[in-house]
């Protein structure tokens, strides 16, 4: 995995998404990191935006940026699974929470399938269409092998030593499930217990403070521990 420089370098989307479809890119967004950045890795929607960057920049345009190192793709295949059940039937009570990692069983066959979109761009013969998915295909910034098992590590430590990312990912979708006000810090005491192995229950007065049920409290919870996670993740 090439290594990143915070300075240097910049990860991030520049896909629009209608549910599961992808139905645009932001080129400004692109072109203003690729000004201000050496290196430029865009977070991918399973290489969806190539027949979009093709369009804007053209065949050899694109070519060049992938090729120089300023332009690479990141397409993560491993994702955090929280909250699991059989048949309807939660593994763990309401506000707790343990964590799994999900992967895609062959990435690679998956992404290269989603490369065949570029046979629908006019003008891009066989041959150019053929060498600049190669190309696109050697700009891949890869997760390595630790990946997984390291980013569990980090949401599990983040739990259990109360990470204050908790209460702020929790203020904020407070925020939106009430509509008319954002709680303050102060308004909101949660404390993040383990009771048994990466099993983590986070004591909360959320039904008390603002008469929600226990299954919608669990909901904003997991919103919550979503975003911590995410926040590892990226």
């Amino acid at each position: 995995m090439i290594p990143m420089s915070v300075r240097r370098s910049v990860l991030g989307e520049i896909g629009t998404r209608e549910g599961q479809r992808l139905s645009g890119i932001d080129i400004g967004s692109l072109v203003r990191r690729l000004l201000l950045f050496d290196r430029t890795v865009i977070t991918s929607f399973r290489l969806k935006e190539v027949p979009f960057l093709v369009r804007a920049f053209g065949k050899v345009g694109l070519s060049e940026l992938l090729n120089s190192g300023s332009l690479g793709f990141l397409c993560g295949f491993t994702s955090i699974a929280i909250d699991f059940n059989r048949n309807g039937v939660r593994s763990v009570p309401l506000d707790h929470f343990t964590f799994g990692i999900v992967s895609a069983a062959n990435p690679d066959a998956d992404l290269r399938s989603e490369l065949r979109a570029l046979q629908s761009i006019p003008g891009l013969k066989n041959a150019e269409r053929t060498s600049l998915e190669e190309t696109v295909w050697r700009s891949l910034v890869r997760q390595p092998a630790t990946y997984g098992q390291e980013l569990l590590s980090q949401i599990d430590g983040d739990l259990r030593t109360n990470t204050p990312a908790l209460k702020a990912a929790l203020i904020e979708r407070l925020g939106v499930e009430l509509g008319n006000r954002t709680p303050s810090a102060s308004e909101i005491d949660i404390e993040v217990e383990e009771t048994a192995n990466r099993v983590f229950h986070i004591k909360n007065t959320l039904p008390k403070l603002f008469g929600i049920s226990p299954e919608k409290t669990h909901m904003t919870l997991q919103h919550a521990v979503s975003g911590v996670a995410g926040l590892n993740q990226r």
